[in-house]
This record gives structure tokens, C-alpha cells and sequence, in this order.
């Protein structure tokens, strides 16, 4: 006697959308990931920025204790600000 013809598939307690929900799910968590992580870069970079001006804050002030003529020389950053001052300065005249 000929056995009824089974269909061959994958077995039953596979299901075929559990597949693509975790690659979603992991594509999205993902992505999730990648954005915390840009902004968490970001408040780093901030909060290094902040720290910074603090302790020169705070440099300035132990200085002016120490001697009450202390001026701060200016930094890289100070230098790029007069640059662009000067810059815009410029553009503003009329030639």
C-alpha cells in the first residue's frame, strides 16, 4: 500500500515569523543602540567641555588670591574667538 504524500516543511514548532520579528526587533535595538550612543558621545563631550571651564574657573580665582594683577593669557580657543571677531569685523566694512 502507497503512503498519502506529506508535504515536506519545516517542522511544526518552527514558526517562520518568529525569524523575522527577532531580526527586526534586533535591527531596531540596534539602531536604538547606535543613537544612545551618539548621545551619550555628545553629553561626554559637554560635560568634558564644562570641567574644563571650571577648573580654569577656578585656576583664575586661586591666582587673583594668590596675586590680584593675575591676568589669564588667552587660550587657543580664546585666539580663535578674537580671529573671528576680527573676521567679522572685516566683512561688516564697507570697502
Amino acid at each position: 500500500m502507497i503512503k498519502p504524500f506529506k508535504p515536506i516543511g519545516p517542522p511544526p514548532f518552527i514558526d517562520p515569523i518568529e525569524g523575522e520579528w527577532c531580526r527586526a526587533f534586533n535591527i531596531e535595538e540596534n539602531r536604538a543602540l547606535d543613537d544612545n550612543k551618539a548621545k551619550l558621545d555628545v553629553l561626554r563631550q559637554r560635560d568634558k567641555k564644562r570641567t574644563e571651564e571650571k577648573i580654569d574657573s577656578l585656576y583664575d580665582e586661586l591666582q587673583r588670591k594668590i596675586d590680584p594683577d593675575y591676568k589669564r593669557p588667552p587660550s587657543a580657543s580664546d585666539i580663535d574667538n578674537i580671529f573671528e571677531a576680527a573676521q567679522r569685523i572685516i566683512k561688516s566694512w564697507n570697502w
